[in-house]
């Protein structure tokens, strides 16, 4: 009998301790946490971009603690928290309590390399900064032929070509930089319709003597944006 009683109080004492240890911890994770570190959840677009994408879809940066209040969201932010190079056009608006979009006021310059800086001088609902300055970079691609294709050929044997780019292009870098040429190396005259700088070029020939030509662009041709 007393091995049993000694083996039960044992058991009880283990119990209790169990049950301290459980108290402790229940009351160590009701202790007030420091405050927690104000940071930048997610910065979209990045990498590469058409030059359009952020203009139809915004810029958005949220952060992982509310930063403004119910009367703020919607409404345009004095005071630009990014600060973009080479610099954009547009305005800031709260989505939400976290999220921040930029709506660029017109499409990003091709073959740029951009980079938004979010300053840390931001401050949460919560009286908490970002540890530092967040730095995020994307690009657009360069000029871009989006498509050559024959719309008519006339009695004459003129070809009317047209010619699509991803930005505008200038008829004189055009004339400069395309070269038509016969099977037999022979240059092919033509002359541009456009007058000013467009994405969209139409180009007649001279009566072509072959049944075919070559088109070639210089990789040289840029845009004008």
């Amino acid at each position: 009998m007393l091995h049993i009683f000694k083996t039960r109080w044992f058991w009880v004492t283990s119990f209790f301790a169990t049950i301290n240890v459980v108290g402790l911890l229940i009351i160590a994770s009701r202790v007030e946490k420091p405050a927690q570190e104000l940071r930048i959840e997610s910065f979209s677009p990045q990498g590469d971009i058409s030059t359009d994408l952020a203009r139809r879809s915004g810029i958005v940066i949220r952060f992982n603690q509310p930063m403004v209040v119910q009367q703020d969201i919607g409404a345009p932010v004095a005071k630009e928290p990014v600060l973009f190079t080479p610099s954009i056009r547009g305005h800031f608006r709260w989505d939400d309590s976290t999220t921040l979009r930029f709506y660029p006021v017109e499409a990003l310059h091709p073959a740029t390399h951009y980079q938004a800086v979010v300053l840390r001088d931001l401050i949460s609902l919560a009286g908490n900064r970002l540890p530092s300055d967040g730095v995020f970079e994307f690009n657009t691609p360069g000029l871009i032929v989006a498509a050559i294709y024959q719309i008519a050929f006339g009695n004459e044997r003129r070809a009317t070509l047209a010619i699509d780019f991803n930005d505008a292009v200038s008829p004189a870098a055009l004339r400069e930089n395309l070269h038509l040429t016969l099977n037999d190396g022979k240059e092919l005259g033509y002359t541009i319709r456009e007058s000013g700088p467009s994405r969209n070029h139409f180009v007649v020939t001279e009566p072509v003597p072959a049944a075919s030509f070559i088109v070639n662009i210089s990789r040289k041709l840029c845009g004008t944006g």
